[in-house]
């Protein structure tokens, strides 16, 4: 059988939207994969989960998942074949292309999610991406010259259309627009709806009944977040000097008989009382009998609806290594709903604080793997300050990270957020935000005279005031300190959206 020979032709229009293309499909198959981009090396896997069977036999994960893997990478084989276009090629080779492009860049990803605790990994996506590679592909050999001719039609007209005052004017309303979503958004993630007649329970879970087998030798509580430095002195330490609880809203030693006074004397004593599903019933059995503070303690609700930030230390260590369900310390009213706990799952710590973005879809709780060893004791340390929580455990920091941002607002309008995932949240938040600011500043990049004195002033004052703008804003409601990292993600997204729209531009 004679094949049919291919060839396209590579005109400046192509060449320019193949390679917006192929930018874009790249950016979007990197963030979908891999990101939170944490990832541990050292994790050895069993044959089921080797590099060559990734995560086992084939299975399907449903039509929806495996539709939504091929569909992320049709744009990249798309893009592909505008690059392969400049000799000719049979529609077999294209094809052949396809799989040997896609299967590559699929195969590499899985084998790196192997190695990310949050990522699953499995042949079933290498190939519905693959397929999605030669879809896009095929779609690129019949109708990629007109849809890139097209596409560069739109932005001439757009180019014409537009002059410097409705650039601004259009740039202007975008980000008053996002300025406005993002108030609600980042509201969603605060602390105020914690309850004032919440108790102070230690060891114990007042709605599931429920006690912890390890010791709790000291607990201090503070209604700011501390700094990283406080924080690593603070776990490495095991004093109860008066430096040590210098600033606490509250500061108990458990190592004294009950009732235990707080050291600040801000809070209630810690009593034992029979609780069981509601905080005190008249049950006197001893697995009922639990540590908790002889009265509400509305004082560290209202401070952290006052500050949104909140430092805890735990100094304590787990009398086994098997406990599914054991709250250490928890905050929680009359029904046993909590507003603040730290919990033992295995290994693992829980931390949660009560937010607007829970609902029956999602409780935020924060999973760190590998906290706890069976009588080991531990010093933890787990401060916020508004919007990002870390963790120190004996003077060491956890590298991951927790954050609450106006994209996790966002997405919780949609699906069910997933803790793991809170960082991808925040970066797809401020990619929605500024590379279409970058965008626009790309425009204006051609519209200004090359001449202009101003035109570098004018561009560079695009870059980086909307950025010190959002960052304002979120500071101002967050609570939180100004972040230089988050400053820097918003000017580099912005620049990156500059470039997405001069490349292979004069402009």
């Amino acid at each position: 059988m004679q094949e049919t020979n291919l060839k396209l032709p590579r005109n400046p229009a192509v060449r320019k939207w193949s390679n917006r293309i192929l930018a874009a499909s790249l950016f979007g198959i990197l963030f979908f994969t891999l990101f939170p981009y944490w990832a541990d090396f050292s994790i050895r896997h069993g044959l089921d989960r080797s590099p060559l069977l990734l995560g086992g036999p084939l299975h399907f994960d449903g039509i929806l998942h495996t539709f939504l893997n091929t569909l992320l990478f049709v744009p990249f084989g798309f893009a592909l074949s505008q690059f392969a276009a400049v000799r000719k090629k049979s529609l077999l080779k294209y094809v052949a292309l396809g799989v040997i492009a896609g299967a590559a860049l699929s195969y590499s990803i899985e084998i790196l999610q192997l190695y990310m605790p949050s990522r699953d990994s499995a042949w079933d996506d290498v190939l519905a991406n693959t397929l999605g590679a030669v879809i896009g592909m095929a779609s690129g050999v019949m109708l990629g010259d007109p849809i890139c001719r097209r596409f560069s039609e739109w932005e001439g007209r757009l180019e014409r259309f537009l002059t410097l005052r409705k650039l601004v004017f259009a740039a202007i309303i975008y980000l008053a627009a996002w300025l406005a979503i993002s108030v609600p958004l980042q509201q969603k993630t605060s602390l105020n709806n914690w309850d004032l007649n919440s108790f102070l329970i230690v060891g114990y879970d007042a709605r599931e009944g429920s006690r912890w087998s390890g010791k709790v030798f000291r607990i201090q509580l503070w209604d700011h977040a501390l700094t990283a430095n406080q924080a690593i002195s603070l776990s490495a330490k095991r004093d109860f000097s008066s430096d040590s609880i210098s600033g606490a809203l509250a500061a108990y030693d458990l190592t004294q008989t009950p009732p235990i006074a707080d050291n600040t004397g801000s809070f209630p004593n810690l009593v034992v009382k029979p609780i069981q599903a509601g905080i005190h019933q008249p049950d006197a059995r001893l697995d009922r009998l639990a540590l908790i503070s002889a009265a509400p303690v509305p004082s560290l609700a209202s401070a952290v609806h006052q500050t949104n930030q909140l430092s805890v230390l735990i100094d304590c260590m787990p009398g086994r290594g098997n406990d599914t369900d054991g709250a250490i310390l928890a905050l929680a009213n009359s029904s046993g709903r909590s507003d603040l706990f730290l919990r033992q799952d295995h290994s693992s710590l829980v931390i949660y604080l009560r937010n607007g973005l829970d609902s029956r879809r999602a409780a935020v709780a924060w999973h760190v793997p590998g906290a706890f060893v069976t009588s080991v004791r531990r010093t933890l340390v787990f401060t916020y300050d508004g919007a990002q929580g870390a963790l120190y455990v004996d003077g060491k920091k956890e590298l991951r990270s927790y954050y609450l941002s106006p994209g996790a607002g966002l997405v919780e309008l949609f699906i069910r957020i997933k803790t793991d995932e809170l960082v991808a949240y925040s970066v797809l938040y401020d990619a929605l935000v500024f590379l279409p600011m970058g965008f626009f500043l790309g425009l204006a990049a051609r519209i200004i005279p090359c001449r202009s004195p101003f035109r570098e002033l004018y561009l560079g004052l695009g870059i980086v005031v909307p950025a010190m703008l959002v960052e304002t804003l979120l500071v101002s409601i967050s609570g939180r300190h100004v972040s230089t990292l988050q400053l820097a993600l918003s000017i580099w997204l912005t620049i990156a959206g500059m470039v997405w729209m001069n490349l292979d531009s004069s402009g």
